[in-house]
């Protein structure tokens, strides 16, 4: 229990100390995934064969989306899960022991290896869950830009755990998901998502979303595992996945440039929309165009790293404008995501048996691009992606009382049944919208009339965490802003009285 509690102490000093540090816990997952499935290149050494590459991609991904589909399925006892340090921890260490079971166990022969490879995919699922806990928290600009510089991030980690000496670069390279498992825990207990409620409603048209990006994951899948037929030599290879990085690297510093500098209120789902659309068609070219091309090759590492970002930025919205659980709104959208990913994968692992010619992989890849297209024209709706990526205005101005008091509160000199009467109200509408308990504590003070600023100063927590509470709030509720939000209270509280 002491133990315990130092931890928390320790996490929560870190995250005073730099608040964005937990964001570095999705950048080691992501670092871990670049050098596992480039590992062809990476651990030319280990004697580890290309089927056997593609073998352990498709193993760690079908383990993975097994256990994301049953953490969807039993999303409250999977949040204590995530939520839990040491139970994190253990699934961190999990993935490191499978994936250093994996290097271990390939060169006795057989499949042995393909057990840790499971182990490394049912132990990351946890990781992914608690990294998209905490980017639904933030706003549609602030996501954008941390989930591009979490990509950056990943490949920095990625290129200084590969630069480092070969005896050192796989005991680093095993340790990821544990360091990710721990970086993740940088936070204060207050500042936790709550337990979600609720049963297995979802928006309608989030199945449609899940779906299509299924789709979506095939074709640059195909291009990625058609690595290992392009060349025979490492050389050649090393080029073309640097190439790869360097675009990717490229592109999400481009992204998290846009972001800082559009308005909080820009038309976010209307540029993702447009950004998914241009995709389908560079899927389409890339197709025509065929995986020889090492150029082709390495650009569709940069159009797999958009459109996973696409969609982690979306369905970290989907759970914030609709209410839903944050746990199954991932699990089955980024799970979809994941099975057309192993989809993909599968095509380039049969050709590497050579049970099938290039010129059919070609064809399985322009159809999967004309099929992207199809999704992105028909069942992708630019009003789905627009209602996600709305923002919620959480200004000061809005949040606050216009002369920086407590107006629509009865004030100290009412009587104590009014100000019950008000209360009542209050936990009524904080019961209808299942708020957290810290929701409805923030709830209150900013039914009184008080700022965000002035929130996190009367909760001692910081202004970033006041404004994602708030924000919360106002999406639970169905409220767009301070007066919305009093005019419910006013109401409940006629009715009440």
């Amino acid at each position: 229990m002491m133990a315990g509690s130092s931890r928390e102490g320790a996490m929560a000093t870190l995250d005073g100390l730099m608040p964005n540090f937990k964001f570095i816990g999705a950048s080691l997952w992501l670092a871990w995934q670049l050098v596992l499935f480039g590992c062809e290149v990476t651990f030319m050494g280990t004697g580890l064969a290309d089927t056997q590459v593609s073998s352990v991609y498709v193993t760690v991904n079908l383990a993975f989306a097994v256990a994301l589909g049953v953490m969807g399925a039993f999303h409250r006892t999977s949040f204590r899960l995530v939520c839990d340090g040491a139970l994190l921890t253990g699934a961190g260490v999990l993935a490191t022991v499978g994936t250093a079971l994996i290097f271990v166990l390939q060169p006795a022969g057989g499949a042995w290896y393909l057990l840790g490879a499971a182990l490394a995919g049912l132990g990351t699922a946890p990781l992914a869950c608690r990294s998209i806990l905490q980017f639904a928290e933030l706003g549609p600009r602030e996501l954008i830009f941390m989930a591009a510089l979490v990509q950056v991030a990943a490949f920095a980690i990625n290129y200084t755990v590969l630069s480092v000496s070969s005896y050192v670069h796989p005991w680093l390279f095993f340790l990821l998901p544990t360091l990710s498992a721990l970086a993740l825990q940088a936070e204060r207990r207050e500042d936790r998502p709550a337990v979600p409620d609720g049963g297995w409603e979802m928006p309608r048209w989030f199945w449609r979303f899940a779906v299509g990006v299924l789709f979506f994951a095939v074709p640059t899948s195909i291009c990625r595992a058609c690595f290992p037929l392009f060349g025979d030599e490492a050389a050649v290879l090393v080029d073309y996945r640097r190439l790869s990085g360097a675009l990717i690297m490229l592109t999400m510093v481009v992204v998290a440039a846009a972001a800082l500098r559009m308005p909080r209120r820009a038309p976010y789902g209307l540029i993702l929309y447009r950004v998914i659309l241009a995709v389908s068609f560079v899927y389409v070219v890339l197709g025509v165009l065929g995986p020889q091309s090492g150029v082709v090759l390495g650009l569709s590492g940069a159009v797999n790293a958009l459109i996973s970002l696409c969609v982690w930025v979306l369905l970290a919205r989907v759970s914030f404008t609709s209410g839903a659980s944050t746990l199954r709104v991932f699990a089955f959208g980024y799970g979809s995501f994941t099975v057309g990913a192993v989809a993909g994968w599968g095509v380039g692992l049969v050709a590497e048996v050579g049970a099938l010619s290039l010129d059919v992989v070609v064809t399985a890849l322009v159809a999967s691009a004309l099929v992207a297209l199809f999704v992105a024209l028909f069942l992708f709706r630019q009003s789905d992606l627009e209602r996600m990526m709305e923002p919620i205005c959480v200004d000061e101005d809005d949040v606050g009382a216009p002369d920086g008091g407590r107006p629509e509160e009865p004030g100290a000199d009412a009587d104590a049944g009014r100000y019950a009467s008000w209360r009542r109200a209050c936990a009524e509408a904080a019961a209808r919208g299942q708020l957290s308990a810290r929701e409805a504590e923030v709830f209150e003070l900013l039914a009184r009339g008080l700022s965000a600023r002035a929130i996190s100063d009367e909760l001692c927590i910081s202004y970033n965490t006041a404004r994602n509470h708030v924000q919360r709030i106002y999406a639970k509720l169905g409220v767009h802003g301070r007066d919305e939000l009093r005019v419910l209270v006013r109401s409940l509280d006629e009715q009440g009285g």
